[in-house]
């Protein structure tokens, strides 16, 4: 996938959801996918190329929402369900408001409906 792809994915991120943040803290994002065992290459493969799109495309451009920095925090998902959500619950204790993922449609409907259940509490 182009990097300006990942870009507009980010961006919409930010113009949906974030108001009245600190300048000087980055704004994390966690990146959910498989880091170790048969898909390995594939997450990182992934995760280089978030960490590329946010530095190339935003951070040396000066950040965002005046100048905060973007930074990819990666889990590993192990390509597991169950683990993803494990990870997804980690993030979130973590105050990590943005999550990203990339493999796997049965993960991603996973997070998609945990992401849902926790943004209505």
């Amino acid at each position: 996938m182009p990097c300006t792809k990942y870009l507009s994915l980010i961006c919409t991120c930010f113009l949906l959801g974030v108001t009245q943040l600190q300048a000087q803290e980055p704004i994390r994002l966690a990146f959910i996918d498989p880091l170790s065992g048969s898909f390995s290459s594939s997450g990182y493969n992934g995760l280089r190329q978030y960490q590329f799109a946010v530095e190339e495309l935003v951070n040396s451009k000066g950040g965002v929402l005046g100048g905060r920095r973007l930074e990819i925090v990666a889990y590993d998902n192990k390509a597991n369900v169950q683990e993803s959500q494990i990870q997804l619950n980690r993030a979130i204790s973590e105050n990590i408001q943005f999550i990203i993922q990339g493999n796997g449609s049965a993960v991603a409907s996973a997070l998609n409906d945990s992401v849902s259940r926790h943004n209505r509490r």
